[in-house]
């Protein structure tokens, strides 16, 4: 039976995803290929920021293999396509890869971009405009571009700044007066210091030092070591991914340090291989979803059976429990249009809805505010290394 060259190409790209290190066969090969709405994600899949990105892309496409597995979205299978990208790719290669995807795969929406510098070119340039995809979800959370609301993009979880300024204040509220900042050196996290300096001040701390890091993720932590050394804070704030936490915690531990180590979502220990997970006991991580391991959340025990029986080869953490929110937020909007291939429409119904129950947990759009969920929560890893809060 001759195929057209378009479903081969399809079929090669799963099968090539689902070859990635602890990736889930993301869909069945049909003889005949139904309608289809396509979700992108271009992200680094691979390389230090990797395992961000592989965790959204599964709590998605756990999601959306339930949805298929009942009939798909107004009769439309939703297929998640992964384009994997280099972190430090410059921003021109990354609008060029935008628009090749939106081009070859005519997708309904994007999906979390990593980095700051990827979402300042596809801002900066109006590639969005350009394209008409709306951006649904992000990593960071993307501060600096929520005081002006752009109509394609839709963040899930609260900023960059609640989440430090809440640090901040768990750090007071326990008693820790001297603390410090150890950071991966970018745009994003630099934008962070005064805010988490003012949250200070305004509780009689002080910050007794930043330390910046390449933002590689084999940075050399000598001078971020010996300046705490140095300074002697009682906590540190780590703005960086967790494994680069993993190698500040370990390091100053056997110089001596007691400070405590706090940071943001981005460091649930989930994210990393048991042994890397141990090593983070004792951290603060801020959370912005609720916790998915939660006995009673209709959300959570709802993502504990589709992430079990479409991502059984993987384990989830709050990464996947963010893109599965997200593909939720994606599929009860997609179900109020019409035609379920148009981008237009999803981005219509997310602003317009206002309020999206996502069992147990409301999402909130209007056209003055594309953040979603307020949540912002601290929790503790345990000797478990598990996040609990």
């Amino acid at each position: 039976m001759h195929r057209h060259p378009r479903s081969w190409r399809r079929f090669w790209w799963t099968a090539g995803i689902a070859l990635l290190p602890g990736w889930a066969w993301p869909w069945p090969t049909l003889a005949q290929e139904p309608a289809i709405v396509t979700v992108a994600h271009v992200a680094p899949l691979t390389g230090p920021v990797g395992i961000y990105s592989q965790s959204v892309h599964q709590g998605m496409g756990a999601y959306f293999q339930w949805v298929n597995s009942r009939g798909g979205v107004r009769g439309h299978r939703i297929d998640l396509v992964g384009v994997d990208i280099p972190y430090d790719l410059e921003p021109a290669k990354v609008l060029e890869k935008y628009a090749q995807t939106a081009s070859r795969y005519k997708p309904v929406a994007f999906a979390y971009p990593i980095s700051s510098q990827v979402f300042d070119a596809l801002v900066d340039f109006r590639t969005l405009t350009q394209l008409g995809v709306p951006i649904v979800g992000t990593i960071p959370q993307m501060y600096p571009r929520r005081g002006v609301v752009n109509p394609l993009v839709f963040f899930v979880g609260a900023s960059d700044i609640r989440e430090v300024t809440r640090i901040v204040e768990h750090m007071g509220a326990v008693g820790r007066r001297r603390i410090a900042v150890a950071y991966w050196d970018d745009s994003n996290n630099q934008g962070l210091l005064a805010p988490i300096r003012q949250a200070a001040a305004a509780l009689g701390m002080e910050v007794v030092g930043a330390y910046p890091i390449a933002p590689t993720g084999t940075g050399d932590l000598a001078g971020v070591i010996s300046s705490i050394k140095a300074q002697q804070p009682q906590g540190v704030v780590c703005l960086m991914p967790a494994q680069d936490t993993v190698r500040v915690l370990t390091a100053i531990r056997a110089d001596g340090s007691t400070a405590a180590l706090y940071g943001p979502s981005y460091n649930d220990p989930g994210l990393l291989p048991p042994a890397d997970r141990d090593r983070l006991r004792g951290v603060a991580v801020a959370q912005i979803v609720p916790n998915p391991n939660h006995p009673l959340l209709p959300l959570a025990q709802e993502f504990r059976t589709h992430f079990t029986a479409h991502a059984s080869n993987a384990g989830f953490n709050s990464y996947s429990f963010q893109g599965y929110i997200a593909a939720r937020l994606i599929v009860q909007a997609l179900n109020r249009c019409a035609n379920p291939k148009n981008p237009a429409c999803l981005r219509d119904e997310l602003e317009k809805t206002g309020s999206h129950d996502l069992g147990g947990l409301t999402a909130h759009y209007s056209p003055t505010n594309h953040d979603g969920l307020s949540y912002v929560d601290i929790g503790m890893v345990s000797w478990s290394g598990k996040v609990i809060y």
